[in-house]
């Protein structure tokens, strides 16, 4: 584990295999008043995760031992780091490598070669986010309900059916966001803009929202091919089916 600076602020773990690259973070992230843990590979951080308790996750995708996909899965898998921002930093940036980012929990996406100044202004502004009320960051925090269906945001849990489950932050606003509107279509765009952009320190990405509502799917659905409760029209976007109650 590299060298850490003592400072008073939010704590930070940075996981990078190329030793250049984490020590350029570690020393932006340290002048910048944060305390820096920086790691080698996703095993390394994941067995460090309780001691270090980060307040935000700064990570490579290709690692050795274990890989920032499995590494982002395993840290939303715990309870404790349910709610951590997650921002990957990476030289791949395809597509299919920032849907799959999302799907795994990251809340933010940055391509290599990257700005300085920039990521420093993603990293406070996800630090801003996770330090207001919860009712304030997803738009008013009120639990919704609809037939069998209970979400209380605040608590990042929807109950279906009488079964609770444990949300992400961004699966938690887009369900919240979908419920007030019940039966009305929104883009993937519209949703971005809607519902992650407004969220501060999620920029906009058409491809995290796809990346969310699959997710959600998984997590609510009976049948997460043959979704009855987040259903798609057409290619015209994603709606809140209306449940008997």
């Amino acid at each position: 584990m590299s060298k850490t600076v003592e400072a008073p602020n939010n704590r930070i773990m940075v996981v990078e295999d190329d030793p250049t690259t984490r020590r350029l973070i570690e020393f932006l992230l340290e002048n910048d008043g944060f305390k820096v843990f920086g790691f080698e590979n996703g095993q390394d951080a994941l067995q460090q995760a309780a001691e270090v308790r980060p307040d935000l996750v700064v990570m490579d995708l290709m690692m050795p031992d274990m890989d920032g996909f499995e590494l982002g899965k395993e840290l939303r898998a715990r309870k404790e780091f349910n709610k951590v921002p997650i921002l990957v930093l990476t030289a791949r940036d395809t597509k299919v490598d920032k849907y799959e980012a999302f799907k795994v929990g990251a809340d933010g996406f940055m391509s290599k070669p990257f700005d300085s100044l920039e990521l420093l202004y993603s990293i406070r502004a996800f630090l801003r986010l996770t330090q207001q009320p919860e009712a304030k960051r997803i738009g008013g925090g009120n639990p919704v309900e609809n037939g069998g269906i209970r979400l209380e945001p605040t608590k990042f849990n929807v109950t279906v059916y009488g079964q609770d489950i444990q949300l992400t932050r961004m699966e938690t606003a887009i369900l919240h966001y979908l419920m007030e509107h019940p039966g009305q279509v929104f883009s993937a765009e519209e949703l971005s803009v809607r519902v992650l952009e407004s969220m501060q320190g999620s920029g906009r990405s058409v491809d995290a929202v796809h990346a969310h509502i699959r997710n959600l799917r998984a997590k609510i659905e009976k049948d997460a091919k043959d979704p009855k409760i987040l259903v798609t029209m057409g290619r015209k976007g994603y709606y809140f089916a209306e449940q008997a109650a």
